[in-house]
């Protein structure tokens, strides 16, 4: 019975060292597993870490590539955008001077813009009288002087030319005119026609006055004369008188006198009556001194040819002549506008831009 129970307390002890030994075993497995799991877990952890660190430089490195790629096309793209700014402000820069001159008709702002070339045309350009021939004296006269003021519209008419490719001389450029051993009176009078010969190298003589009336004319003192006596006459001498071209040259230069004097506010219209050859008026005291006629081209015929010397003086030699008589400066507003204001230069520039209409340099209308 002794020996029993020992060997069931052997069995027993067995079965519990034999149990013990088992769970220890399923607890090292167990242990192993986790180990096992944890290094592999570890082991993938540090795959990816050395993974990242692989990649983080190709990435670094794309980058480093990408980005010098981006700021080189900014960098090409940043000076064609300069360039093309650079290249396109000069452009507008030179637009702004075209713009700027807006102070004449546009007409002749067109035609000087273009500057025409040479065209070979020759003026010959009489300032008439001289200093000291034509003085006026008294009240509201503004210290006017048709040889002095003369001078101003012929020095002014000759720049102008210049814009339409036209030559020019001048009789005279200072206050006084010498001609063949001749100065002043001596060409006002008794020589004056070597004035008009003076146009020997000239296509056209043009002669630059203003205009006077017969002594209390319309009832008004000589030299405060209503505005509506002013307008323009184109005298012109016989050679001129047959030839189209010159005829459509005081044509011109009439019409743009008129507008020019009506802008200015001197005469009481804009309209000139223009002529052809069968129908240049003839030229009379009457006509010169009535009220509200239209100005137009004349002729003034004397005992033997043309009354006026330089007119003769030109023909004599075979070149078309004319006297423009721009406005009367026996009306007192003329006087002013003279002397005060630029009339020089606005009627040097209808005179030019006339001619330049006249030759056909620029278009006409009629």
């Amino acid at each position: 019975m002794a020996i029993v129970s020992v060997f069931i307390l052997i069995a027993v002890l067995a079965t519990f060292v034999l149990k013990n030994i088992h769970e220890k075993k399923q607890q090292r497995e167990t242990i192993d597993i986790f180990e096992i799991a944890s290094e592999i877990q570890e082991t993938e952890t540090l795959m990816e870490t050395r993974k990242a660190q692989e990649t983080e430089p190709e990435t670094m490195a794309e980058t480093q590539e990408t980005e010098p790629e981006i700021m080189t096309e900014a960098q090409e793209t940043e000076p064609e955008t300069m360039t093309e700014t650079q290249e396109t402000e000069p452009e507008t820069q030179k637009t702004e001077p075209e713009t700027a001159s807006t102070a004449e008709p546009k007409a002749q702002e067109i035609a000087k813009a273009e500057e025409t070339a040479p065209t070979g045309i020759v003026i010959c350009i009489d300032p008439g009288h001289y200093k000291g021939a034509s003085n006026l004296s008294g009240d509201n006269f503004y210290g006017y002087e048709e040889g002095i003021f003369t001078l101003r519209v012929a020095l002014a008419l000759k720049q102008e030319l210049a814009y339409y490719g036209i030559d020019s001389y001048l009789t005279r450029e200072t206050d006084s005119i010498t001609i063949g051993g001749y100065t002043n009176g001596d060409l006002d009078k008794g020589h004056i026609g070597l004035r008009g010969e003076y146009a020997k190298d000239a296509d056209l003589f043009v002669s630059i006055h203003t205009n006077a009336n017969n002594e209390n004319a319309n009832g008004c003192p000589t030299c405060q004369q209503p505005m509506e006596i002013n307008k323009t006459i184109v005298i012109v001498n016989q050679i001129a008188a047959k030839s189209d071209v010159a005829i459509n040259v005081a044509n011109q230069i009439g019409m743009e006198l008129t507008k020019a004097s009506y802008e200015a506010g001197l005469t009481f219209t804009d309209e000139f009556d223009t002529v052809d050859k069968s129908s240049i008026k003839q030229w009379t005291d009457t006509y010169n001194d009535m009220l509200n006629a239209l100005g137009t081209v004349c002729c003034r015929i004397g005992n033997d040819g043309d009354y006026y010397g330089v007119l003769k003086g030109s023909a004599n030699i075979g070149v078309p002549g004319m006297i423009v008589e721009h406005g009367f400066h026996t009306v007192e507003e003329m006087r002013r506008l003279a002397m005060t204001e630029d009339l020089a230069q606005i009627w040097a520039r209808a005179d030019a831009y006339g001619i330049a209409k006249g030759f056909g340099i620029v278009g006409t209308e009629m």
